[in-house]
This record gives structure tokens, sequence and C-alpha cells, in this order.
């Protein structure tokens, strides 16, 4: 099983997050509608490169324009994106000609 930690938005919670043993790590960019969990692409930029190997960032994004998904994409450096918009989530690997690869679920304790 792997583990998704959402909604990181600090330095600090992803020090945390890592040292849980998270296989990846979801950023909130691209939100179409106020929400607190959602930080700038220049942000989830400076998050990524302190992730180590072997854990994912994915970007969770209400956004489903391609254009500016490849936008976010090139800004934040996360390829891997969870398309939160409506009812239908998808999974994309954009690194990999956006196909799906799963449907995302998520659990709440």
């Amino acid at each position: 099983m792997r583990v998704k930690i959402n909604g990181v938005l600090t330095e600090r919670e992803l020090e945390i997050i890592i040292g849980c043993g998270a296989d990846e790590v979801g950023i909130f960019i691209g939100q179409q509608y106020a929400s607190p969990f959602f930080i700038l692409p220049s942000t989830a930029a400076r998050l990524v490169k302190m992730l180590p190997p072997g854990i994912c960032p994915v970007m969770d994004t209400h956004i489903t324009d391609h254009h500016e998904l490849l936008s976010l994409m090139e800004r934040s450096g996360i390829y891997t994106v969870n398309c939160i918009a409506g009812s239908r989530t998808k999974y994309l690997n954009c690194a990999n000609d956006c196909r799906i690869m799963q449907k995302s679920y998520s659990i709440f304790s």
C-alpha cells in the first residue's frame, strides 16, 4: 500500500510528512475557489526541492485546462497530477502523455 499525505503548506509540515514515511505528498495548487489549503506554484517548487528521492510530489488541482496544467507543472516542478475538479477525479502522470494511471481515493480519519 502506498501512502499519500495531502495539503502540505510549509517546510515544517513537509519535514513531518517525510519523517512519517509517506510515499507521495499532495500539494494543492491551481484552485478555482477560495481554500486555505492551496499554495502558490513558487512555494510548491520550493517544497518539491526538499523532497528526498522516492517520495513523489502530486499536484492536487481544480484546473482541467491542458495549457493551464502545463504552466502549473513548469512553475511547480510537479508532473503527477490529481485533477479534483467536480465529481470526476483523475490521476495523471503528465510527464507520460497525460494518460490516466489510476483513480485517486481519499481516506479521512
